[in-house]
């Protein structure tokens, strides 16, 4: 039993060290060729990787802008209708003026991040020595933004102006 136990533990091990050896050969290639492979695929996916971050901050950026803007514009048209149909409620006018408040602070801390993302991308984008059609899609998102941050002043002056109706009324 131990002689035929002995011999299956060697002829695995001989099998194994066989295996090994093949999957061991050696390189036709130099080391350094590889080395010269693998950094260049290494910066290849680094490139994309900041490529698709900064279009990812940028669209999450303009995304946010849109819902604050569509948010706005539903709130000063609650406002309106509650005018027309519900007359004036102090209570009601104090906690729409006091969310017009959080709006503007929003707004404030929202043009930073702008600022400070706009700032990241643009290293990424100087460092990354991204394409002519990478640096399209990107001052494009950068329009987006403008665009974006006009509408919510808008918006926020559309709500300011909506609560003066309501008092009004």
């Amino acid at each position: 039993m131990k002689k035929t136990l002995l011999t299956l533990i060697l002829a695995g091990l001989a099998s194994f060290s066989g295996f090994a050896q093949e999957t061991t050969a050696p390189s036709t290639e130099p080391l350094t060729s590889v080395v010269d492979s693998l950094k260049t695929q290494l910066n290849k996916l680094q490139h994309d990787y900041d490529f698709l971050w900064c279009e990812h901050k940028l669209r999450d950026l303009i995304n946010d802008l849109s819902i604050k803007a569509n948010s706005l514009q539903i709130s000063s048209c609650r406002i309106m209708a509650y005018a027309r149909h519900g007359g004036y409620n102090r209570a009601l006018y104090n906690s729409y003026s006091d969310l017009l408040e959080s709006h503007r602070q929003n707004y404030e801390s929202t043009k930073d991040l702008i600022s400070a993302v706009k700032t990241a991308v643009l290293v990424k984008m100087v460092m990354g020595n991204f394409t002519e059609s990478e640096k399209t899609v990107i001052y494009t998102a950068f329009d987006s933004i403008k665009t974006g941050t006009a509408t919510l002043e808008a918006s926020i002056n559309d709500y300011e102006v909506s609560l003066k109706v309501f008092r009004g009324w």
